[in-house]
């Protein structure tokens, strides 16, 4: 058995249900009355992980704009924080029609692999 394993810890344990997909785009987030600029790491049917200059907490809210052709915009919170390298947070496409293009490129990434 290797080190730490079956120990069962909260840390170690996998949550994530869906696939998650290497991905790199820029990202708007609208926070208040706040811009903030990032990047999207890597993305999922149901989050993505972001990097940005100023990190958010675990619970935080927002809207964020993923700049793909056509842009995907979500309703973002956040879910995980890794200090120095950015966050997971859940998203929720904000038209249907997102939804739709989100598994277009979900689909399209899977179709790279």
């Amino acid at each position: 058995m290797s080190p730490g394993a079956g120990n069962g810890s909260a840390a170690q344990i996998e949550r994530r249900w869906a696939r998650r997909y290497p991905f790199d785009a820029a990202v708007e987030i609208e926070w208040g009355s706040s811009t903030i600029l990032g990047r999207v790491r890597d993305i999922s049917s149901s989050g993505m992980f972001l990097t940005t200059s100023e990190p958010l907490w675990i619970g935080a809210s927002f809207a964020a704009k993923v700049h793909t052709d056509p842009p995907l915009a979500f309703d973002c919170t956040v879910r995980r924080a890794e200090p120095g390298r950015g966050f997971g947070v859940q998203i929720s496409p904000q038209q249907e029609d997102h939804q739709a293009q989100l598994q277009v490129l979900l689909a399209r990434l899977e179709s790279k692999r």
